[in-house]
């Protein structure tokens, strides 16, 4: 255990040979989590590439659990040596005693200091350690309690109360003539962006903590289960931590779309007195504040969780059950908790961490499934407001602060004349852009675009700590829905007939338009300016305003400094280059590397890069010549021709949806696609629906028909990451032509210029072929996924044939590589690996 303790330096601990891990580990596990062990303990800056299917998850949890066991347990040996081996009556006589009696005063009384403290420390650990063990005791008793049917919709969220059904139109008017939405006393007072919920008095010392991130809380639920193989279920407590909007569990505040929204709702209801009042003529329902925020049941609930590793949707189904708020008491829970697990934007997020009261101090933080992780704090910090969005806010704040115009006092008026005149200079700014000129987007620095919108008199940071604080979106969204709804049920109510064409028109530019929703994005846009001024640019395309942060390391930096050591981990990571410079530039000495090659037998894969077609067209997929009709026919041909000898799924990832659109009508039109369906029926990714009926719908095909399937995706698309394409599901995956970014684009244009001027003129050419390669290898890694596994990668483009191509592929997959320069030579390769497979599969005579 860690604190702001008696010592920083710490006593430095053996590598064990035993990591408590659930099956006998390969080799490559044992050396993982004998690395990761090292890393920790010496406060690293970890890289660690292992494959899917190597046991990553469990090599992460039992290698960095069993130092977490191991330096607690030292930390108490290290206070109770202290404790132990003094007297401080004896060494105060002593100092009244000496000679120099005012430097052994000073000396004595930085000493006691020291022991007292550690005394203090040890106290509290060891209190803390006895919490956890009553909590561990009742895991028995829970582990029924969470085990409900599977057939039970696992995303079912809570409910309505059981609460009176009254007039719409009753309530409404009453919610306009209530106020519920008016503006609220404000000064300039100092406060907390998140100003939630009391927190209790910072206490001295906090427990050393594992704080795990990953992408998705599905990707969690799937490490939740394997911590559940291990000893460590029963031995250490940890907690799940997501956003209201994940963990709400009362339905008149989880209904609500946005997550802002939901924040404010949630806080407001826990006020008590923000509820519905009584008015004169009207029914009315009182609202007392939110029922599942009741501290004896949250108390209890956060016991239960501390007893049993759940993920999000056990953690709801026990918070309704208990009704008990699941958000607060899993904050609770992660005060006590040694193992914290979220998704990794929550850790990112200096904002967000803030506001679930996330420490990282001095604890040991993991993010998995790292390979985007410099993509997703870009993306996170940067945002974007368009000219209508603007043109909405500025006419939905008007009718606000008209309707409410007697109850602001002077500073409120202030503040919204200066908001009214930040969206009148914006949209002034992109009404004089001749969206016809070419070349018409323009780069800027932050303080440059202030000045040319003529805003830079105002103190943005003021105002937009003050649409914090007086909930200003929350109550404009509010108020005008409200509006917008009472008008329509007036018309409803007053005409017996549909409403008019007009009417309906009316009524979806009001949805479209969501006034409360477009403000966000322009407070989303003001919080860039404002917290990031110096790391991005603000770039006009067209009649739209972006912020784009290209400096991740300043980003990053808190959480580098903060935290004891941070673990990236991942099936791809390479090129390390990227992340070395872009999150840990400045820390370089703390850098540790591990990468392994994988755990399935040699002859279990092979990689083939294909450089021409069956009629010796070259496979030359480069933006200018990808559409070329010739080269689409070599394609449905070559995907013909391999669907004849792979026997399972095939995969197939294009470079764009747009590039997939054009290869699946020229398939069609052809008359291939009807061939390819004579033995493997066809499936395509979707642009906009959930994957999720397609992916059932392909396995049910490939575990029903001898013949198989054939699954069209698209690089960087939703079935190009975290997607198991296990044995049959994947037995070949191609992935066609080299996906680099527009390299038109004006943000990509930057990102290369920003990288060229920082970390020197090689790294920007590095850039597009790092981001290439990055988004292939995750193709490429969604086959494979255990030591049985077998299957053939196949590489088309004749660009993969480089040298420079192939170094950027992950080892593993380098080590079985066939460069093939005729297509016959690839289908005959391909051919005798899968007819081994088969003979190999077959019962023995």
């Amino acid at each position: 255990m860690e604190s702001s303790g008696i010592s920083t330096h710490d006593t430095e601990l053996k590598i064990p040979d035993d990591f408590s891990f659930p099956f006998p580990p390969y080799k490559i596990q044992i050396d993982f989590m004998k690395t990761l062990f090292e890393a920790l303990d010496r406060r690293k800056l970890g890289i660690f590439e292992s494959p899917t299917g190597t046991g990553k998850s469990l090599s992460l949890l039992c290698g960095s659990l069993t130092w977490l066991e191991r330096r607690e347990q030292q930390r108490l040996k290290d206070l109770k040596s202290v404790v132990d081996g003094c007297n401080l009556e004896q060494e105060e006589i002593v100092a009244k005693e000496a000679k120099n009696w005012v430097v052994a005063q000073h000396a004595f009384r930085q000493r006691k200091e020291k022991v007292l403290k550690a005394i203090r420390e040890l106290q509290f650990l060891e209190s803390l350690i006895e919490q956890r063990k009553k909590c561990l005791q009742k895991r028995k008793q829970l582990k029924q309690t969470i085990e409900y049917s599977s057939k039970e919709n696992r995303s079912e969220r809570v409910v309505k109360d059981g609460s009176c059904v009254e007039d719409p139109l009753d309530e409404l008017t009453s919610s306009l003539l209530n106020d519920e939405f008016g503006p609220e006393p404000y000064s300039d007072s100092e406060f907390s962006e998140d100003d939630d919920d009391g927190e209790e008095k910072e206490p001295e010392f906090h427990s050393l903590k594992v704080i795990f991130g990953s992408r998705t809380h599905s990707q969690l639920s799937q490490f939740v289960n394997e911590l559940k193989k291990t000893l460590f279920a029963s031995k250490i407590t940890s907690t799940t931590l997501g956003s209201r909007q994940n963990l709400c569990v009362n339905a008149e505040v989880s209904r609500l779309k946005s997550l802002s929204l939901i924040n404010e709702r949630c806080l407001d209801l826990q006020k008590g007195s923000k509820g519905k009042k009584k008015t004169e003529g009207k029914k009315q329902k009182t609202c007392t504040g939110c029922p599942y925020f009741n501290q004896t049941a949250i108390q209890s609930l956060k016991n239960q969780i501390l007893s049993e590793p759940m993920d999000i949707e056990e953690l709801v189904h026990l918070a309704k059950k208990e009704k008990a708020c699941a958000y607060y008491a899993s904050r609770k829970a992660s005060k006590e908790a040694q193992l914290i697990l979220l998704p990794y934007n929550s850790i990112l997020h200096l904002g967000t961490r803030d506001g679930i009261g996330l420490r990282i101090e001095n604890s040991v933080v993991i993010l998995d499934e790292a390979h985007n992780i410099v993509e997703s704090i870009s993306n996170m910090y940067s945002s974007s407001v368009s000219l209508t969005q603007l043109q909405e806010s500025l006419k939905g704040l008007k009718t606000y602060t008209n309707r409410y115009m007697t109850r602001f006092n002077g500073k409120n008026l202030l503040k919204l004349k200066q908001i009214t005149h930040i969206l009148k200079s914006f949209i002034a700014f992109l009404n004089d852009v001749d969206v016809e000129t070419p070349g018409a987007g323009r780069v800027f620095y932050v303080q440059e675009f202030i000045s040319v919108t003529g805003v830079e008199a105002l103190d943005l940071h003021s105002l937009y700590k003050y649409m914090i604080k007086s909930k200003l979106i929350f109550k404009l969204k509010g108020y005008l829905q409200l509006e917008a709804k009472q008008k329509m049920l007036e018309m409803e109510l007053s005409i017996s007939k549909p409403l008019p064409e007009a009417a309906e028109s009316e009524s979806t530019n009001r949805k479209s338009s969501a006034p409360g929703q477009v403000l966000l994005n322009f407070f989303e846009f003001l919080k860039s300016i404002t917290r990031c001024s110096g790391s991005g640019r603000i770039i006009q395309d067209g009649k739209m305003l972006k912020f784009l942060l290209l400096n991740t390391v300043d980003s990053f930096s808190d959480v580098v400094n903060s935290a004891r050591s941070i673990i990236l981990a991942g099936g791809t990571i390479k090129p390390y280059e990227d992340v070395e410079d872009q999150l840990f530039y400045g820390a370089k000495d703390r850098i540790s590397h591990f990468s392994c090659n994988h755990v399935i037998p040699d002859e279990n894969l092979i990689c083939l890069a294909v450089s021409h077609g069956s009629s010796s067209s070259p496979f030359d997929f480069t933006f200018k010549n990808r559409n070329s009709h010739q080269l689409i026919q070599e394609l449905c041909q070559a995907v013909l021709n391999i669907s004849r000898v792979v026997p399972g799924g095939l995969v197939i990832f294009l470079p764009s949806y747009d590039y997939e659109s054009k290869f699946y009508s020229h398939l069609v039109e052809s008359g291939i696609f009807t061939k390819i369906e004579l033995k493997k029926k066809i499936f395509r990714e979707p642009r906009e629906s959930n994957c999720e009926k397609i992916l059932t719908d392909y396995t049910r095909q490939i575990r029903n028909n001898s013949g198989g399937a054939v699954l069209f995706a698209v690089v960087g698309g939703k079935l190009s990451e975290g997607i198991n394409f296990a044995d049959d599901l994947g037995r070949c995956v191609i992935v066609v032509g080299l996906p680099y970014p527009n390299i038109m684009s004006m943000e990509i244009k930057q990102k290369i210029q920003f990288i060229t001027e920082k970390f020197g003129l090689e790294k920007g050419k590095q850039l597009l072929p790092n981001s290439c390669f990055k988004a292939v290898n995750q193709s490429i890694g969604r086959a494979i996924r255990h030591a049985n596994d077998y299957a053939a990668i196949i590489l088309l483009d004749n660009r993969y044939l480089s040298s420079e191509s192939q170094t950027q592929l992950p080892d593993w997959i380098r080590k079985k590589y066939i460069s093939c320069n005729d297509f016959g030579k690839c289908i005959g390769t391909l051919s005798k690996f899968f007819s081994k497979k088969l003979q190999k599969s077959q019962p023995q005579p």
